[in-house]
């Protein structure tokens, strides 16, 4: 209709090529991007890409995920990001699979979480925690060890396998491909979980949900709550021309369905 028409928006479930999903590292090993291996998309391929812009902004040796001691600097840019107890941030950005196989499959690799909406997934899946809130680094210190920790705002999970996106990857997204200035302005869940893709597979197809250029969210699980009606402190403009740009130099395919 009209206003599906008039409403564009992203799509943010990420999907790799097959043949990284088969080598996606286990719990104990490191998260690199196989660069130094052929691939079957070479003529796509993000490990042997020449193009400007992704040279300017991409670093490898930023690391995507918690391996060893976090540095002092990187724990306060994490403490700059702690978000109110109304902060969008929680159970509303759990992008669900069931119901939906037709259109995004039926296998996930790395589901992105907050304790909130932690779930207990098969083997094949790795779950990511999103450290914006110091509270969240509390409850995986808890879920890997004792369990001690069973409320946030929310009851949560109290004992869980999961990884952790490192805070310095999180500064470097906000610095290096965003730009943004103001610190209370921060990357999209959506924008993190897209360059996170860029570093550990070889090629990247985007669908899913996501800000539209207008900075207006829309999910494909849910009617969109008048909260999320603007990206509040989101860059969605910044965002939607760095999607669209990748795109347009075929670092990337967006599926936008429009």
């Amino acid at each position: 209709d009209k206003n599906k028409e008039e409403d564009h928006y992203f799509f943010f479930f990420l999907q790799c090529d097959q043949q990284v999903q088969e080598q996606l590292f286990p719990y104990s090993s490191g998260c690199e991007q196989s660069s130094s291996k052929p691939c079957a998309c070479m003529e796509r391929c993000l490990a042997a890409s020449d193009d400007e812009l992704f040279a300017e902004h991409f670093r490898k040796d930023v690391p995507p995920v918690v391996l060893s001691r976090v540095t002092d600097s990187f724990l306060i840019y994490s403490q700059s990001l702690q978000s109110s107890r109304r902060s969008h941030y929680g159970p509303v950005i759990d992008a669900p699979v069931q119901g939906y196989e037709k259109d995004v499959g039926s296998r996930t690799t790395h589901r992105i979480m907050y304790p909130e909406s932690a779930t207990h997934l098969d083997n094949n899946t790795h779950l990511v925690l999103l450290p914006f809130k110091i509270s969240y680094l509390l409850w995986v210190t808890s879920a890997l060890t004792d369990g001690s920790i069973k409320r946030t705002w929310f009851k949560v999970i109290d004992k869980l396998q999961v990884m952790v996106m490192h805070p310095a990857f999180m500064h470097y997204v906000h610095n290096a491909w965003l730009h943004i200035k103001s610190r209370r302005s921060y990357p999209s869940t959506g924008f993190l979980v897209l360059i996170f893709a860029m570093h550990i597979c070889d090629e990247v197809n985007v669908f899913g949900f996501g800000a539209n250029s207008k900075g207006t969210w829309h999910h494909y699980f849910e009617k969109t709550p008048k909260s999320f009606k603007r990206t509040g402190k989101h860059s969605g403009g910044i965002e939607c021309e760095t999607v669209l740009e990748l795109h347009k130099r075929r670092l990337m395919d967006l599926y936008t369905g429009w």
